[in-house]
This record gives structure tokens, sequence and C-alpha cells, in this order.
């Protein structure tokens, strides 16, 4: 009768244990299936937040590929009026050369002319060079070219300086036309 009691006990003890054992398994088997719905919920929060940050990368790509696309064009007219001017202003740098060189153009210089006095020996009837008049040296042919070649340079060179003045403050106006917020993809 002494046995009873303790497979009783012994029984009893062996009910605790699986108990336990089955109740920290319902633990472990419940903590894994939350886990793994926490994971896969982030996974899929994370996932939804990637593609909208990358719809938004790409709306942003294509409106700066939009305005890139509108400055190229603007630079590319900017280009072919600055060509046409050029290839105008050497169409009348060649005929004004050519006035230069055929003589209808003539260039001069101011100079001091000396000054004739009536005590002169030679020249009493004449009368003195009055002391507001200027008196002109013409330049010769070859120097005359040299100095219009020099104008045409330095005004080709103004030119070229405008278009570029006028190129950086195009693409100054076209990225200002962007918003400051567009800088920054992510919040």
């Amino acid at each position: 009768m002494t046995n009873k009691p303790f497979a009783e006990r012994y029984g009893i003890a062996l009910l605790i244990l699986v108990v336990a054992i089955a109740s920290i398994s319902v633990v472990r088997l419940a903590y894994s299936l939350g886990r793994s719905a926490g994971t896969a919920e982030a996974e899929n929060a994370c996932s939804q937040s990637l593609t909208l940050i990358g719809d938004e990368l790409d709306a942003l790509n294509q409106k700066l590929r939009t305005h890139e696309t509108g400055l190229a064009m603007k630079i590319n007219v900017d280009d072919i009026q600055l060509e046409k001017d050029n290839d105008d202003a050497k169409q009348e740098n060649s005929r004004r050369l050519a006035d230069v060189r055929s003589g209808i153009v003539r260039l001069s210089i101011p100079s001091k002319a000396a000054t004739c006095s009536a005590s002169s020996p030679g020249n009493a009837d004449s009368a003195p060079v009055a002391e507001h008049q200027e008196a002109r040296t013409e330049l010769d042919q070859a120097t005359a070219e040299s100095l219009v070649a020099i104008t045409d340079e330095g005004d080709a060179a103004i030119r070229d300086l405008n278009a570029c003045v006028d190129r950086y403050n195009t693409a100054r106006r076209y990225l200002t036309a962007l918003s400051p917020d567009d800088a920054q993809v992510l919040p």
C-alpha cells in the first residue's frame, strides 16, 4: 500500500511534467508564429516603403529629364542663333574689309600738323592753319586691314562671351525651377 501514494505522486509529477513540456511547446510555437507574422509584416511594410520611394525617385528622374531636355533644346536654339550671328558678322566683316582694300573706305587717325606762320619767307600769301582744325593721317592699307581684323576678333569674342553668359543664365533658370523639395527623396 505504500507504493500506491508513490505511484500517484509519480503519475501526478509525470502529468505535471508533460503539461509543462506541452505548455512550453505551445508558447514556443505561438512565439515563432508571432515572430514570423511580425517579420512578414515588417518585410511587407519595408517593401511598400521601398516601392513608394522608388516611385518617387522615378517621378523625380522624369521631371529632371524633362528639365534637361528643355534646357538642351534651349541651348541648341541659342547655338543656332549664335552661329547665324557669327555668319552674318563674317559677311559684314568681309564686306568692310573689301571696302578698305578697294579704297571705298579709308581709315585715318588724328595727327598734329606742323603749323605754318605768316612770316615764313616763301608763303607770304598763305593764311595760318586754324587752331581748332583737326589734321588727319590716312593709314596704309596693311595697317587698316590689321585694325579691321582686330575689331572683328574683338566683336567675335564679345558675341561668344555673351552667348556663354546667356547659356549660364538659361541653365540657372532651369535648375532653379526645380523645387528645393525635389532634392530630397527620403523624408
